[in-house]
């Protein structure tokens, strides 16, 4: 069990890092960026590319208020994992939890039994205080015991501006965090299947239990439903918690998904406003009596409206877009001992798209060059050799390479192979030396033919000689 902790605390503090890396807006400043007025600080950040789009004051110290519900739920569905239970595993509401209670709640009654699953969704959408305390309890015994397994999860998904002294975020002066860390535990939260699930759910719908008829709480997060307020409603909108409290303002973190791409938007400290919508006035009902209409007020959450302006924002100036096609010739190499043919076309491997603005001027901010494994290719050349690779930057930025590869097959020429193999054969060490041999026994041969055949001759000159001496002699003794 320690070693499987070891493990998914060195992920998770790697992906802690990743996500710092991006810390900074991705490029310039855009002239249309939503406007943040209420909100203390705000994110906006695409799982898909690994980018932050936005920030507003991310490293800016702020109260966590309802987002501390976001990592109770986190640590408690890692806990009984890690223990060998289930999101449906149950937890009985004790006295002291329910006494704890000092915000919102769901009217638990002492040993009402509930699923893990419902008190997360109670915390989510109905930032129900009493569900946070049972399963603080149910895990770790006590609140201040839970609070440490929380700022442990926290360090280690390198939340390092962020500490916890309670987990509920109701009237809680002490605990602090940053938009930043809030992304890192966003960006984290997201890959529980089941947290995302509950977090897109419409309304919190608790069972009925051993104390209580079935309970229906409609979500905070009016982005992903007009059950409760539909002035705020998103289509693309999935999730995940939101909520107003008195010492940290209106909190959020807002999920949504467009063409593929899932993007989220962390707010912190927004206000809210009261405004009236009807004055008080008189009519006539159904009856022909006179009555009085009571005055109407709504409540605007400046943090919704702020974070679904930065979601559509988002969704609708980044994208993805094809820097690269592998269907282009990029350059061309030259082939040796190529019949036909002599050159053949590189192409990229794979097409690259890059993760931008919809302003992006490819010609001027993307450029590319491209370096080759060799000068020159030799016959016989296969389609889809790799013989280079082609870097790709925007903006001075590299942000991604592609293999080269060749067009098509050349083929080789026959008679061009057998002079290569020739000339290859003369300029090898053992040809040359056969060569100086081949010369020194010639030379031999020359020289040893010339002195045999000198010696032939004189050889022939002596016994000619000899014979006509013999001659004379003869002649001599006739006298």
């Amino acid at each position: 069990m320690k070693l499987f902790k070891t493990a998914k605390r060195i992920i998770s503090v790697i992906m802690a890092a990743a996500m710092m890396l991006a810390v900074m807006p991705f490029g310039a400043k855009a002239a249309d960026e939503p406007e943040i007025l209420s909100s203390e600080s705000a994110m906006l950040y695409c799982i898909e590319s690994d980018t932050v789009l936005f920030t507003h004051n991310s490293d800016a110290t702020v109260k966590p208020g309802v987002l501390i519900k976001l990592m109770v739920a986190l640590v408690a569905i890692e806990e009984v994992e890690n223990r060998g239970m289930t999101i449906d595993s149950t937890f009985t509401a004790s006295s002291r939890a329910i006494r704890n209670t000092r915000g919102k709640h769901i009217g638990m009654k002492s040993g009402e039994v509930f699923r893990l699953r419902d008190l997360i969704a109670a915390m989510l959408h109905a930032d129900a205080d009493d569900a946070a305390h049972v399963i603080a309890e149910g895990i770790a015994d006590t609140n201040s015991n839970f609070v440490k397994l929380m700022n442990q999860k926290a360090a280690d998904l390198g939340m390092v501006n962020t500490q916890y002294f309670s987990v509920t975020g109701t009237e809680d002066e002490e605990s602090y965090t940053t938009a930043a860390d809030q992304m890192l535990l966003a960006s984290y939260a997201i890959k529980l299947q089941s947290l995302t699930e509950i977090g897109a759910e419409t309304r919190a719908v608790i069972p009925k239990t051993n104390k209580s008829s079935a309970r229906y709480y409609g979500t905070t997060n009016y982005l992903i439903s007009t059950r409760v307020n539909p002035d705020y409603y998103m289509k693309s909108a999935t999730g995940l918690i939101a909520g107003n409290q008195t010492i940290a303002g209106y909190c959020a973190v807002l999920t949504s998904r467009r063409d593929g791409l899932n993007y989220v938007a962390v707010i912190t400290g927004a206000g809210t406003t009261r405004v009236l919508v009807h004055e008080e006035y008189e009519t006539t009902d159904e009856n022909g009596d006179q009555v009085v209409v009571p005055a109407e007020y709504k409540t605007i959450y400046h943090g919704l409206n702020e974070g679904k302006a930065l979601l559509k924002w988002g969704e609708n100036r980044f994208g993805y877009v094809k820097a690269v096609n592998s269907a282009t010739p990029i350059a061309d190499i030259p082939v040796k001992l190529a019949s036909g043919s002599d050159r053949v076309a590189l192409m990229p491997q794979r097409d690259l798209e890059i993760f931008v603005s919809d302003d992006v001027d490819l010609q001027k901010d993307v450029s590319y060059h491209y370096v080759l494994n060799s000068k020159s290719l030799t016959a016989p050349v296969k389609a889809g050799q790799v013989v280079g690779t082609l870097y790709v930057t925007y903006k001075g930025e590299k942000i991604g390479e592609v293999p080269l590869v060749t067009r098509n097959n050349i083929e080789q020429d026959g008679w061009l192979t057998i002079g290569k193999r020739i000339k290859e054969l003369v300029s090898t060490p053992f040809f040359i030396v056969l060569m100086i041999l081949t010369a020194f026994a010639a030379l031999f041969y020359v020289i040893s033919t010339a002195v045999v055949r000198q010696k032939k001759e004189n050889e022939k000159k002596r016994q000619k000689l000899a014979s006509r001496e013999h001659r004379y002699l003869g002649q001599g003794n006739k006298k």
